[in-house]
């Protein structure tokens, strides 16, 4: 068969642009499959429709919402 195309389904932060992974894998079959790992493994956060790994966002002191960390 030899070296071919393959498209997956990742996520990267919004914020950073680091790539979600467990250690092992970084990259899944199915969308849904991401999401799904996102909701029971990871710390990762949706916040407004963008995704945000644990060192981007933190918790909002006047809201006690998670919140992106602003860029100085």
């Amino acid at each position: 068969m030899g070296i071919r195309k393959f498209e997956y389904w990742g996520c990267q932060c919004d914020r950073c642009g680091c790539r979600l992974n467990d250690g092992a894998i970084d990259a899944w079959a199915e969308k849904r499959d991401v999401v799904e790992f996102i909701a029971e493994e990871s710390n990762w956060l949706n916040i407004d429709g963008k995704w945000y790994c644990p060192d981007c966002y933190e918790v909002d002191d006047n809201t006690d919402e998670y919140v992106p960390i602003k860029t100085p």
